[in-house]
């Protein structure tokens, strides 16, 4: 009995440390596009949303663009504005410095991002 107790809380805190929340979620996203990781990122937005995915990043995803095309996010601060349990908003703020054929470009970031559980998982469902 005692080795079948042990056996349901190690599942259950494997369970609690791989479900992720929204703010993680939209984490997880930002360095899914910065490595241009498309299966990542489809992996973490909703149905509807993973054609405008793969158009944005399929381009990456077998390394032609790699070389002459960078991103990086700077000082993100994210933070959840509010979550029903079911829909969550997650505001975002930093910088985002593009890098073309070794021109730079840095962008404010300043955005919101919705997030809703879909399957029993959270993913972003922006607009």
């Amino acid at each position: 009995m005692k080795g079948r107790l042990a056996l349901l809380v190690v599942l259950l805190l494997v369970a609690c440390q791989s479900a992720q929340g929204p703010v993680d979620v939209v984490r997880d996203f930002m360095q899914a596009l910065e490595t241009f990781d498309l299966d990542r990122a489809e992996q973490l937005v909703c149905a509807r949303q993973k054609s405008k995915v793969q158009e944005g990043l399929r381009p990456f995803s077998d390394g032609a663009y790699l070389e002459a095309f960078d991103l990086k996010f700077d000082a993100l601060t994210l933070q959840e504005i509010s979550n029903d349990g079911e829909r969550a908003v997650v505001h975002v703020q930093g910088s985002l410095t593009l890098v073309f054929l070794g021109q730079e470009d840095k962008q404010t970031v300043n955005e919101d991002h919705i997030v809703i559980k879909e399957g029993g998982r959270w993913v972003i469902c922006d607009p």
